[in-house]
């Protein structure tokens, strides 16, 4: 009998830690979309602008395929690196860096090459927060809980391009990659607040 109640007590601490992590995961992909999805809205413009043509798809063959060959070693980096949620903090350390970087380049190479940089670091971010969203799902609510982070996600996707449209007409690029680069760090930083004590997710590995 005490056995059985130490088990339910445990069993309900575990649910409770899996809902408050599974919360802080869907807070944190509605500003990772939202800040994902306001500098994504002028990918195309800014690669227009450097190659003086609207024929930009070479830019995204090069990144997209560079991702998918990372990707085939991501799991060993997170073993590497210590887990899922350390991948997630440094991939999103790398958007704020090269982001407020952005802010003083002029449009050019030097700025797409960082941009293609940016692109990779936030697909690992996004790969990495799927995993420790993947660590924390319990088998039974798996589906929910997805369908939930999807939906918060996107709410987040869907609004950000009013918002740049604003800021590109006032301020240019420049006030873009500004806004970006307050984004990615509040995100870091409601990520590290919410994830810090997130040590089953920090053993995370695919």
């Amino acid at each position: 009998m005490l056995k059985w109640l130490i088990n339910l007590i445990w069993n309900r601490e575990e649910e409770e830690i899996r809902r408050k992590n599974a919360r802080s995961l869907n807070f944190i992909s509605f500003l990772l979309g939202f800040t994902d999805s306001f500098f994504a809205y002028v990918l195309s413009l800014y690669f227009a602008e450097v190659l003086g043509s609207d024929n930009v798809g070479g830019f995204y063959l090069v990144t997209y395929g560079i991702i998918f060959g990372l990707l085939w070693f991501l799991h060993r980096i997170m073993r590497k690196v210590g887990g899922s949620v350390l991948m997630f903090f440094l991939a999103v350390l790398a958007c704020v860096v090269l982001s407020a970087t952005l802010t003083v380049f002029p449009v050019g190479w030097f700025g797409a090459a960082f941009l293609i940089l940016m692109m990779i670091s936030l697909n690992v971010a996004w790969v990495s927060l799927d995993v420790v969203l993947e660590h924390v799902s319990d088998d039974g609510i798996t589906g929910r809980m997805r369908g939930l982070y999807l939906t918060v996600m996107n709410a987040g996707i869907l609004l950000a391009p009013f918002f740049a449209t604003q800021v590109i007409d006032w301020y240019g690029f420049g006030g873009v990659f500004f806004s970006t680069t307050l984004g990615f760090a509040v995100v870091l930083a409601v990520a590290i607040v919410l994830l810090r004590n997130c040590d089953d997710c920090a053993s995370a590995k695919m």
